[in-house]
């Protein structure tokens, strides 16, 4: 195994149309390939070859990869064949029998990698909306019937998180593969160095806390709402019984004057 390369000081963004004109032959760059779910993509360079040399410039493309956004670029290399990999931007060095199935294996991470982090985003975002909503899990009044709405969409946005967290699950927790393949390798490596299962587990810790506290404001709210409904139904009887008495007394007093 060799060294991981040190990460370049040139940060700016290599033309693609320059490096595909640079690349060894046999080697090919694929831009915009789909990672299945919604407009996700990413661009790959695949350099069939067995001594694992990855060209310096190729470093450079991929470590200037905007995606990333300043995180540097995972390097793997074993069994003579070599990835580095960014979040929008890989370069896979492997000998021809073995290239599909690394390319295959690093765009199959690579989308379960990116759903996760769309999830983490939207977690992220939600914060904010839980701590103002958090009080309404204690206390509900008149005041806060106007957000009932809002209380069931936020709610229904966490279960769509939790659902989109078990779709990923079953790729992120899976056990190791026997025997190992150089793409369960490859699979399992990455999910390593990106820490997919804590992540995983920290998404799942955090969802549980939204699922709770909009649980406790939907609650809230529900007893809130049947309270006031039964109110206004006692008052209903209240002038009911009142307007009855009065006709009983209207009748017995004229009754009386007879």
């Amino acid at each position: 195994m060799k060294n991981e390369p040190q990460p370049t000081t040139d940060r700016q963004a290599a033309p693609v149309a320059d490096l595909a004109g640079s690349l060894p032959a046999g080697a090919s760059l694929e831009t915009a390939v789909p990672l299945g779910r919604g407009d996700a993509c990413m661009d790959i360079a695949c350099i069939r070859s067995a001594d694992g040399e990855l060209p310096a410039h190729v470093r450079a493309w991929v470590e200037s990869d905007p995606v990333a956004a300043g995180v540097a670029a995972t390097w793997m290399a074993f069994q003579g064949t070599h990835v580095l990999w960014s979040a929008g931007r890989c370069a896979i060095v492997a000998p021809s029998d073995r290239m599909d199935s690394v390319r295959a294996a690093v765009l199959e991470a690579t989308a379960h990698e990116r759903e996760l982090r769309s999830i983490e985003r939207a977690m992220e975002e939600s914060w904010p909306a839980l701590e103002s909503d958090s009080a309404l899990a204690f206390e509900f009044d008149e005041a806060s019937v106007g957000r009932r709405a809002q209380l069931r969409e936020r709610l229904h946005r966490v279960l769509v998180l939790r659902a989109r967290l078990a779709r990923i699950s079953p790729y992120l927790l899976s056990p190791l593969a026997h025997p190992p393949t150089l793409a369960s390798q490859v699979a399992e490596r990455l999910r390593e160095r990106l820490r997919m299962p804590t992540r995983h587990e920290a998404a799942a810790v955090q969802l549980d806390v939204f699922r709770d506290a909009y649980d406790m404001c939907g609650q809230r709210a529900s007893d809130y709402m049947l309270a006031r409904t039964g109110h206004r139904l006692e008052w209903v009887i209240i002038v009911l019984l009142a307007a009855q008495l009065l006709l009983w007394g209207f009748e017995y007093l004229t009754g009386a004057a007879r």
